[in-house]
């Protein structure tokens, strides 16, 4: 049974495959010819692989960043942190169940409520049940209360926060297509009431980021792609810079740091191309699959994606709201380290910063321009690892290592959620 169940997890866990699935059942409910399935089907099967190589090429590319900045905050004595590998190693079975599930219940819920949103972004619907669990093993509650408190808080996560982001989804992009699954959507709702603060006044609005006027020896920082390599070759520069001898001879493998610095910033600007042509290869393919699914079993549901989809709607505003909030991101890590706040490591939020806060100021972007996206950036790098800080140590021992490197987001606000819904369990022994 276990090695059937650990099949069908594998498939779904999978980002191209569960796409794929996806579309397949949305040609076949829309009874399309077995060409159109075929099509339809790999179409989405390779526009997600194409997203996805985008995302791990940018990911990769930041990695190493990661690694210098834990040289220049390493804290002494800090307790060793759980791999978040190894606990599913344990626990794997358990939380690929609570996932296909909780899957299930979304529908329904789709189906049957006013909640008409279906979450597909796999990846996450796979973490969020990890992150459930291990805060169920943290407190030692019982296997029925751990599996009632991972299939509430999955239901909450799949439903409320990609219905509440539908409405500015559709705002952004004029229409009514799909909604964002993914754990930015509290920093998009932050970015989008700060836009419609600062858009009270007509002139903020008009200072659109992807309206700046430049020189025209500048020209070229028009193409964001660009510009992404070139910041990203400078940070790397000024890591290498910072950091000792020893350590740059590690995290550049001998390599002379310029070199790796530039190499690493183009390959990010390669895979800001690479995502973005997945992104309009999905768009393309899924969203009308998906009427399927919206006719048949969950009349008026849109899907719930992941956040690269909203990339193309504001890209300035993507990188400026980068840029600014890794550079927040680093210096309250020195103001909380330099006060003795910090228990465990905390290192820059390198992914988070791109797929978190700066999605967020695309969305304060279109209410109220630069202002709200440099107030957005700045306070998101703030709450970015305050909250990390916060709820690493909640699961130290399980899953530490996951949101040290992912955390900030909402997958620290559901875990605060969770350890307060299980140590009120725990005081009845269940």
């Amino acid at each position: 049974m276990d090695g059937i169940l650990n099949n069908i997890v594998s498939l779904v866990r999978t980002p191209p495959m569960f796409i794929a699935i996806i579309a397949m059942l949305g040609l076949v409910l829309q009874k399309k010819g077995i060409s159109d399935v075929i099509k339809g089907t790999l179409k989405s099967f390779i526009g997600m692989v194409i997203l996805t190589q985008g995302v791990n090429i940018l990911s990769n590319s930041i990695a190493p960043l990661s690694n210098g900045f834990v040289a220049l905050f390493a804290i002494e004595n800090a307790p060793v942190i759980g791999d978040f590998n190894e606990f599913l190693g344990e626990w794997g079975s358990q939380v690929g169940l609570i996932m296909l599930i909780g899957f299930v219940m979304n529908i329904l819920i789709a189906r049957f409520t006013r909640f008409k949103t279906i979450f597909l972004t796999a990846n996450l619907l796979y973490w969020y049940p990890m992150l459930f669990i291990a805060v169920g093993v943290e407190n030692e509650l019982g296997t029925v209360s751990m599996y009632a408190i991972s299939l509430l808080l999955f239901a909450c996560v799949v439903t409320i926060m990609p219905h509440v982001m539908r409405k500015h989804v559709k705002l952004l992009t004029g229409q009514d297509a799909f909604t964002i699954g993914h754990t930015t959507s509290v920093f998009c709702l932050m970015g989008s009431w700060i836009g419609a603060f600062f858009g009270k006044n007509e002139k903020n609005v008009a200072q659109n980021t992807e309206n700046i006027n430049l020189p025209k020896g500048l020209a070229f920082c028009k193409d964001t792609t660009i510009v992404s390599g070139i910041v990203i070759t400078l940070v790397y520069i000024i890591v290498a810079l910072c950091i000792d001898d020893a350590t740059r001879e590690l995290i550049f493998a001998g390599q002379p740091f310029v070199t790796v610095s530039i190499t690493n910033g183009m390959t990010f600007a390669a895979g800001m191309l690479i995502l973005l042509q997945g992104v309009r290869m999905m768009l393309a393919e899924i969203v009308p699959a998906f009427k399927g699914i919206a006719m048949k079993l969950a009349p008026g549901s849109v899907p719930a994606m992941d956040i690269p989809l909203i990339f193309p709607y504001g890209q300035n505003a993507l990188l400026i709201g980068f840029i600014i909030a890794a550079a927040v991101n680093i210096t309250t890590i020195f103001v909380l380290g330099a006060s003795g706040m910090l228990s465990v490591a905390v290192i820059p939020l390198m992914v988070a910063c791109y797929f978190d806060v700066a999605p967020a100021c695309i969305f304060a972007n279109k209410r109220g321009g630069v202002k709200a996206v440099v107030t957005t950036a700045v306070l998101g790098g703030v709450i970015l690892t305050v909250l990390c800080a916060v709820t690493i140590p909640m699961v130290a021992g399980t899953v530490g290592t996951f949101l040290q490197t992912y955390g900030g987001n909402e997958f620290s606000i559901w875990v605060i959620v969770a350890e307060g819904l299980a140590k009120f369990l725990a005081l009845f022994g269940l």
